[in-house]
Formats: structure tokens, sequence, C-alpha cells
């Protein structure tokens, strides 16, 4: 019952959370995000535009984006056809175009769940724990 009183009376937003919240304050329209993993959340609740995580949207030809989200963990191993050579054309993406001499880093106060904070016993986060992964954002250096 302690536990049910503490998840009404304090508020644990979840990775997905803490990204819109952030760049709906500090994105501009038309900036574009590069997400590994929550690509369509952002999409339905940002007004950017937002490549990566499992939107099967080449990276070709795109410019380096002015947010880039590398999560924890890359992505969960589809066994769909081409999804290894799609995970390797993503991290040559990566390693390519945005690199730390053109990005300043930003942690968000939000834990990196695999999840949004659900509800699930073993999943839920009452807390937020000091010793998980925090989300990053990067921030494309304007000129």
């Amino acid at each position: 019952m302690y536990k049910y009183a503490d998840e009404i009376v304090h508020h644990v937003p979840g990775p997905i959370e803490g990204m819109v919240t952030y760049l709906r304050g500090a994105a501009r329209p038309g900036d574009r995000v590069f997400i590994s993993y929550g690509d369509l959340p952002l999409r339905f609740y940002t007004k950017l535009e937002v490549r990566g995580g499992q939107g099967c949207q080449s990276l070709a030809g795109w410019p380096p984006p002015e947010w880039a989200v590398v999560r924890f963990f890359f992505r969960f191993r589809p066994a769909a056809p081409g999804a290894t050579e799609d995970a390797g054309r993503t991290i040559q993406f990566l390693r390519s175009e945005v690199t730390e001499s053109h990005y300043r880093r930003i942690d968000l106060p939000v834990i990196d769940t695999i999840w949004e904070n659900i509800p699930e016993p073993d999943r839920l986060v009452f807390r937020v724990p000091s010793n998980r992964a925090r989300v990053t954002l990067y921030q494309r250096i304007r000129p």
C-alpha cells in the first residue's frame, strides 16, 4: 500500500516524456532529430523531422541532425531481413556525422529505460535511481 501511495504522490517521468518535454522547449521548427530507439513517439509528440530507431527511413543524404539521441541500448535484435545491415549503416552514420566536435552533450534528469515508466511490477520506477544511465541528448553546435 505504501508503494501505491508513493507512486501517486511522486511522479517519475519516463525517457520519452523527458525527451519530448526538453525538445518542445529547446528545438526550433524544422530541426531534425536522430534517435537510436524511440522514434515513433518523438514523431507523434513533436513537430520535428525524426529518423532512426525502427522507422526504416534511409539516412543516406540526410544532413547532420540538429539533435541526436543514442539510447543506452541500441535496439532490439529483430529477425527482419536486412536488420544487421541497417544497424551497420546506422552506426556508420553516427560515427561520420554525429561527432563530438560538432555536438554538445545534454544530460536530462530522467533515467533511460527500454520502456516508458509503465505499471508492470518489475519495470515500474517509483523513484529515480542514482545508479542508472540517464537520457543524453546531443545538440549540434550552431554557427
